[in-house]
């Protein structure tokens, strides 16, 4: 196989991983809304939507590790690498653009945090007066991140096509 279809190969399975990523999320945010209009839900449905926002953060890292792997060369290292991936996918890369938006960005950081936070709580009980609010924040984000997901997913399939065996 040529250097250029191995890239097309690569590429094209990225959007294919892009568009899977985005299903997964999309069925989360319908699944967080169905229970938003809780106002005192009992102890497993609170369970059920940390859960959920941990999964839809984990869904979207997932994508900006194989990103980071497959067209920038490397995933960021050390303590912080969650972080410092969430931070190299808000610029533009030598062969990408940015991945996702500011405003996108801060509201992933948030959700980044709770994963984090819901990890490592083993003697914390969940609130559901602060779990509400992320919950809600990430369905009000969900577009804009799908659409911006939407973008390099089509980048990355046109830069697919442009290899001279995708042509």
């Amino acid at each position: 196989m040529t250097t250029s279809a191995q890239l097309e190969q690569v590429l094209g399975a990225l959007g294919d991983k892009i568009e899977l990523d985005l299903a997964a999320c999309e069925r989360i945010v319908r699944e967080i809304e169905s229970y938003s209009d809780a106002v005192d839900p009992d102890r497993p449905v609170v369970a059920l939507v940390a859960l959920d926002v941990e999964r839809y953060y984990s869904s979207i890292e997932s994508t900006f590790e194989t990103i980071a792997r497959d067209v920038d060369g490397a995933v960021p290292e050390g303590n912080e690498w969650h972080r410092k991936l969430l931070d190299a996918m808000c610029r533009q890369g030598d062969a990408r653009p940015a991945v996702v938006t500011p405003a996108s960005a801060r509201i992933l950081a948030e959700l980044l945090r709770f994963r984090h936070f819901l990890r490592h709580a083993y003697a914390v009980e969940l609130d559901w007066a602060k779990l509400k609010p992320l919950a809600v924040d990430m369905v009000s984000v969900h577009p804009v991140v799908s659409e911006d997901l939407n973008k390099i997913k089509d980048f990355v399939r046109n830069c697919a096509g442009a290899t001279p065996e995708g042509r």
